[in-house]
Order: C-alpha cells, then sequence, then structure tokens
C-alpha cells in the first residue's frame, strides 16, 4: 500500500526486538539482560517468544549460515531490499551489534534465496490468541511504521 502510493517507510524494530538476532532458544532460559526479560520492556515481544515462531527463526539461521552471514544481517538485508524503505532502526544496544548489522546493506539476496524465504513462510500458523495476532501485527516483523503491509515483513513470520 505505501510503495503503491510513494509512501516511504522507516522500519521499526526490524530485528522484532531481538528476536531476529537468534538469542532466543525454544526450551532456554530468557537471557537475563535481554529486552524479553523485562516485563518493562517485554510487552510486544511476548508474543513471539513460543515454539512456533522459534522453531522458524532457526530454521531463518540455517538460510543466514548457508549464505555466511548472520541471521540479523539476512533480516535487514530482507528488509533493505524493499525499494520504498528509507531506513531501518536498528535499535542496537552495543556497538559491535552496529559494526554487524550495518554489514547487511552489502548483502544481496538472490531471488533463489527469496523464493525459499517467502516459500517457507507462506502457511500461517494454526493458532494464535488475538492477543498473538496484536503483536504480529504491530511488529510485521517489526517492519513498518505506518504502513504495515502483511506481504512486507510478516512473511518471513508466517
Amino acid at each position: 500500500m505505501c510503495e503503491q502510493n510513494g509512501i516511504s517507510q522507516i522500519v521499526f524494530s526490524p530485528l522484532a526486538q531481538g528476536v531476529l538476532t537468534g538469542k532466543y532458544k525454544r526450551g532456554q532460559a530468557l537471557p537475563a539482560d535481554s529486552r524479553a526479560a523485562d516485563p518493562r520492556a517485554n510487552t510486544f515481544i511476548q508474543g513471539l517468544l513460543n515454539d512456533e515462531v522459534l522453531t522458524k527463526v532457526e530454521q531463518l539461521e540455517k538460510i543466514a549460515a548457508e549464505l555466511g552471514i548472520t541471521l540479523s544481517q539476512l533480516a535487514l538485508a530482507w528488509v533493505l531490499r524493499q525499494p520504498n524503505v528509507a531506513s531501518a532502526l536498528i535499535g542496537a544496544s552495543r556497538p559491535e551489534q552496529v559494526e554487524e548489522n550495518v554489514k547487511a546493506v552489502d548483502v544481496v539476496l538472490s531471488d533463489e534465496v527469496l523464493e525459499k524465504i517467502e516459500g517457507f513462510w507462506r502457511s500461517r500458523p494454526t493458532s494464535r490468541s488475538p492477543e498473538d495476532e496484536v503483536c504480529v501485527g504491530r511488529m510485521a516483523f517489526f517492519m513498518a511504521v505506518g504502513c504495515v503491509q502483511e506481504d512486507f515483513y510478516l512473511p518471513l513470520l508466517k
């Protein structure tokens, strides 16, 4: 919708508050110093910390590893490939995160890789609570502020 109307987007939280960094793992405790462990900051991330989503994130990690990049770089490259994206607000908390994430600008995702990712994410989860739907909708892989399009970032979590 935004692209069709010539509206650019600044993407908020393209790493889904850290979910797309791979730091949250199925069956493991939350890192004590993470946003997810902080009750003041974990409102939206809670709907993403479930086996269904984290399993899909693990599969994205495999794709990133095949490409020789980090999961963060894959997610950011996915966002930045969109022609109407003006910027992505990464929300890094440490200098080394900025250094890693900025490398995503040089990542070019081939049509084959995009098809692999998009094909993998075509099926919607079978069950989501209304709270999860709001969370996923608001984050749209936390992608677009203002003009959230389901086909924009959400395919990675479907």
